[in-house]
């Protein structure tokens, strides 16, 4: 009788511990989701926090359960942070070895992902302040690449200065709008198109020229040239997938495309100089024969996310493209090309006494 009631007080026992768990873990699940999707200030800390609580809950639920046959480690947290995750058949001694182990092994890819996002959804939800961004930037290229004849050309040639500003800005939509067979002028967005407008106004014409003077300073420039960092990428996914709707299977054409499409105004820049009369330094601009350092590396990026699409790939392209823009601000050398094009060029394209002496015979 003894055994009897032992028996069902550590099944009620039991019961009871179970139920509280099972109500502590599902709160908890609650908190995450309330926490996801509300909290922006302290996302990081309590994401890092509750994968602690959830991980322990997770293991000492394993427990009391009996650890049936399955390891479902990491399943809250799992299912927090979006992540599918496969379940394995282990005895109870190693469950809590590889609930352990797993809980771990997830931190690494959960924090990839969500920089991942962070940097992909940037450009994607503040499309507007990142166009803003990029006119700012274009323009400012633009009035650096006028030099001298800046004013002469704003004065006496307003339309022209205006048209070849809007090539530069517009330049990625004007490229391959065409090469995929698509109007060339319907990348031209009505809003986007009045805001280029006051923008290329005010860099341009306004009095005293404080706001050319006020982009131009350091700070603010470092936080342009960071966001304009951060722009490249979404263009080279957007390259890729408008590539890969017309060029089925033609990884080729997908990287040519996402580069022109993130790098447009250096591919556009003879014909933005040949609109506004700038006639005698227009062979210097050519991409094909004297490829820009962001041509290269739009070109890297582009080559890399076609061959390996991941969340690490996408956060190293823009880790590259931000140091690329911002890098030279802090007097940091990012042209890491030239070395060696120096030691390769003349091994591959340069031509050696015996052809020389060969072609004289002939």
């Amino acid at each position: 009788m003894q055994k009897n009631l032992l028996h069902e007080l550590e099944n009620n026992t039991s019961g009871m511990l179970k139920k509280l768990l099972s109500m502590i873990h599902n709160m908890m699940r609650i908190i995450v989701n309330i926490e996801y999707r509300w909290s922006q200030k302290y996302r990081k800390k309590m994401m890092c926090f509750f994968f602690f609580l959830l991980s322990c809950m997770d293991i000492f639920l394993e427990l009391v359960q009996g650890l049936s046959n399955n390891c479902n480690c990491c399943s809250v947290t799992s299912t927090y942070l979006g992540f599918k995750r496969s379940s394995s058949s282990t005895k109870w001694s190693s469950s809590l070895i590889c609930c352990t182990y797993r809980n771990v092994q997830c931190l690494q890819p959960c924090l990839q992902h969500h920089y991942y996002l962070s940097s992909y959804d940037l450009p994607k939800n503040y499309g507007l302040l990142f166009d803003v961004v990029h006119f700012i930037v274009c323009l400012q290229g633009e009035r650096l690449d006028m030099g001298d004849k800046f004013s002469a050309t704003t004065q006496n040639h307003p339309f022209a200065s205006w048209l070849s500003s809007l090539l530069l800005c517009f330049a990625g939509g004007f490229l391959v709008n065409p090469l995929c067979g698509e109007p060339v002028l319907e990348v031209l967005d009505p809003l986007r198109l009045a805001i280029f407008t006051v923008i290329w106004y005010c860099l341009f014409y306004s009095p005293g020229d404080h706001v050319y003077t006020l982009s131009k300073l350091k700070p603010v420039k470092i936080l342009l040239y960071l966001l304009k960092g951060l722009y490249y990428p979404k263009k080279i996914v957007a390259g890729i997938k408008h590539a890969k709707h017309v060029f089925h299977g033609n990884w080729i054409a997908y990287v040519c495309i996402a580069t022109v499409k993130s790098n447009g105004s250096g591919f556009i820049k003879p014909l933005a100089r040949l609109v506004r009369g700038a006639t005698d330094n227009i062979t210097e601009s050519f991409e094909t024969l004297k490829p820009s350092v962001t041509t290269k590396f739009c070109f890297l990026s582009a080559l890399l996310y076609v061959l390996f699409p991941i969340d690490l790939v996408y956060i190293i392209i823009c880790g590259l493209l931000m140091t690329m823009k911002a890098g030279p601000l802090f007097t940091l050398q990012v042209d890491v090309f030239s070395p060696l094009e120096k030691k390769l060029c003349p091994l591959l394209f340069e031509k050696r006494p015996e052809a020389d002496h060969a072609a004289k015979k002939d």
